[in-house]
């Protein structure tokens, strides 16, 4: 193997460079139609990117650190994105850091505060948190947080300073 080829980082532009490619020469000779190519790249742009952020969930990247990662502009990620899930980045990469609040939020102790569980998340507006997560999950974040503590007063883990 050529010692270039070890870099994961080559080996992923090499890949796209051979499917552009590939791609080109099926629809120069007519196997594809001219649409289709762009599909299979914006699929394997999307996957990669899913692939990425779940890998580090924990800490999911920014949208410029997921370009910089799949070596591909912003504007390209941003219409593959539209054209596979009809969402973009951004919103996915929320919907990731959404997820994981509430994964805190149903394993909290019952003395966490959800203000912090949104921070760690980069959640800072609490109004914007609260109005994300109940359009996902159809339940506001306190909500969550009492089901999985159905016998405690809400109001004394809130403002508990444990």
């Amino acid at each position: 193997m050529h010692p270039c080829l070890k870099d994961e980082t080559v080996r992923q532009v090499l890949l796209n460079d051979i499917m552009n490619t590939l791609f080109s020469g099926l629809e120069a000779l007519g196997h594809v139609k001219p649409h289709n190519p762009g599909q299979f790249v914006h699929r394997h742009i999307v996957e990669r990117a899913k692939e990425y952020i779940l890998s580090c969930k924990d800490q999911p990247p920014t949208v410029l650190e997921l370009c910089q990662e799949l070596r591909v502009a912003r504007r390209t990620l941003h219409y593959a994105f539209q054209k596979v899930l009809s969402i973009n980045p951004v919103t996915f990469l929320r919907y990731v850091r959404l997820h994981g609040a509430r994964q805190e939020i149903l394993a909290a102790s019952g003395s966490e505060l959800i203000s912090d569980i949104a921070a760690r998340w980069g959640f800072w507006h609490l109004g914007m948190f609260g109005t994300y997560y109940k359009a996902l999950f159809g339940e506001t974040p306190s909500a969550t947080m009492r089901r999985d503590f159905p016998n405690a007063d809400y109001r004394t883990r809130l403002l508990s300073t444990k």
